[in-house]
């Protein structure tokens, strides 16, 4: 079977799609499916680029040239995702016709391209909504809904997601709001996303020598890692890190970048008395240290956004067997995942006291907290590691081509 992944974004790329990606591509390789990523040239985070083709392991990788991505700058990022459409089609008609095309969602609406390229040879296509398009660009005030431009990206994204041979949601909020569009749920498959437990497993801090570069030994962290999006509400946790700023032994520790880092930023110079660590990402090989060195870590969902947008970051926390702290709307697949099995706490974004009230509780009982970091590993190992969701992958994918 011959597998095209179509994604903007893939190794050695840091972001949290190429980086899910690339894990598929190894398991489907390993597995004797003849796989090809198509991506750009340039990387998400700007500066760096990289050659036109290369071979990762099995795993045959094409770029096409792009303008560079610029995720502060909503015109380059425009002019880039356009470039991408516009290389990616080319080159997808020159390459040998593949069994089946996994389209993403970055750019937004890239499926139109593996679409067309379905109509001239004849694949089939898996369409991975890791974001739901354009409805997340109304929210963010990007799009005015309803406007005639608006109707004709809906128009599209419907037809899109009406045409695919199969439809993979990230989560139980992203397949009801894809039902609510009229898209019959028997036609969705739900996989999470993943972290490797192999890669990121639990380490006791006296044993983590990121605690000690970093001087949080004796201390209690509370750490995000990851992309500082549009989509993640940081208000609560900027209150509560000012409510237990005299508390001295708490610190929140925050590791990676994106629009959000430069609003941390200027937080932290406007309060320099909270309890704060800002770090710039890690290498992958030394994500166990990182999450390892938290006592409890947070994901933070914007209202309105649960569904559109399934954050990741929550499996590696699970991994790391750190209990996890959801700050977001109670609908979200997060929520109902640490919910479902126990593994942290779940809280507005207006609810600071609970926010609060979580962290003193992680810091006043290491009992009750180490009790929800075994549960929260325990859980991962049985439902979200990464052989589990890359196995549904290949059964998807299998289903889907024997269609030819």
């Amino acid at each position: 079977m011959r597998v095209l992944i179509l994604n903007q974004f893939f190794y050695p790329d840091i972001s949290a799609t190429s980086q899910l990606m690339t894990d598929l591509a190894q398991d489907l390789a390993a597995q004797g499916v003849e796989v090809t990523a198509l991506c750009s040239n340039a990387s998400y985070v700007a500066g760096k680029s990289f050659p036109s083709s290369e071979r990762f392991g099995e795993v045959r990788i094409e770029r096409v040239p792009v303008v560079a991505f610029d995720r502060a700058n909503i015109l380059r990022r425009l002019a880039s995702y356009l470039s991408f459409y516009v290389s990616a089609f080319w080159r997808l008609l020159r390459l040998p016709k593949q069994d089946v095309i996994l389209v993403l969602t970055t750019p937004p609406l890239i499926a139109i391209v593996a679409y067309v390229v379905r109509l001239l040879k004849g694949s089939r296509m898996v369409y991975l909504v890791q974001d739901l398009y354009p409805d997340i660009a109304y929210e963010f005030g990007l799009l005015r809904r309803g406007s005639l431009f608006a109707k004709v990206l809906d128009g599209i994204a419907h037809f899109l997601l009406q045409r695919a041979d199969a439809i993979i949601a990230l989560g139980r909020c992203m397949q009801e709001r894809l039902a609510a569009k009229g898209i019959a749920r028997q036609r969705i498959e739900v996989i999470p996303n993943w972290a490797d437990g192999t890669e990121i497993v639990p380490l006791p801090r006296e044993q983590n020598p990121f605690r000690a570069k970093h001087g949080l030994d004796g201390k209690t962290v509370v750490l995000y890692s990851g992309n500082m999006g549009r989509a993640h509400d940081f208000t609560a946790i900027w209150q509560a890190m000012q409510q237990l700023a005299p508390e001295k032994d708490i610190v929140f520790l925050f590791i990676g970048s994106g629009p959000k880092r430069a609003e941390l930023e200027r937080f932290l110079r406007g309060h320099p008395d909270v309890n704060a660590k800002l770090l710039d990402y890690v290498p992958r090989e030394d994500l166990k240290l990182s999450m390892g060195a938290a006592d409890i870590s947070f994901v933070a969902v914007a209202d309105g956004l649960e569904g559109l947008v399934v954050p990741s970051k929550l499996y590696g926390i699970m991994a790391s067997g750190r209990p996890a702290l959801y700050i977001g709307p109670a609908t979200s697949e997060a929520a109902r995942v640490i919910q479902a099995h126990e593994c942290g706490f779940v809280v507005g974004n207006r609810d600071t006291e609970a926010l609060v009230a979580a962290i003193l509780k992680v810091r006043n009982d290491p009992e009750a907290a180490a009790a929800l970091g075994t549960s929260a590993r325990r859980a991962f190992g049985e439902y979200f590691d990464r052989k589990i969701a890359t196995a549904r992958y290949l059964a998807v994918l299998t289903r889907v081509a024997d269609r030819n």
